[in-house]
C-alpha cells in the first residue's frame, strides 16, 4: 500500500455494508448501554488519503 498503486474503494458503500451487516450488533449494544451510549455517526465525509505520504501535515507533527 506505502509503495505502488492501490485499489480505490468505494467507502460509503464499505460503510453502509458494514452497517447493514452490524445493525442487529448495534441494537443490542444500544439496548442494553442505552441509545447515547452507541451510537452510528452520521453525515461525515469521507476522507481520501493518497500514497505515498510525502509530507505530515502540520496536525500530524509530533512536538
Amino acid at each position: 500500500m506505502l509503495k505502488g498503486e492501490t485499489e480505490v474503494l468505494d467507502l460509503d458503500l464499505q460503510r453502509e455494508q458494514l452497517l447493514t451487516e452490524c445493525a442487529e450488533d448495534i441494537k443490542a449494544l444500544q439496548d442494553r448501554f442505552g441509545i447515547h451510549a452507541i451510537s452510528v455517526l452520521t453525515g461525515m465525509h469521507t476522507v481520501s488519503i493518497d500514497y505515498p505520504v510525502e509530507e505530515l501535515s502540520q496536525q500530524n507533527q509530533l512536538s
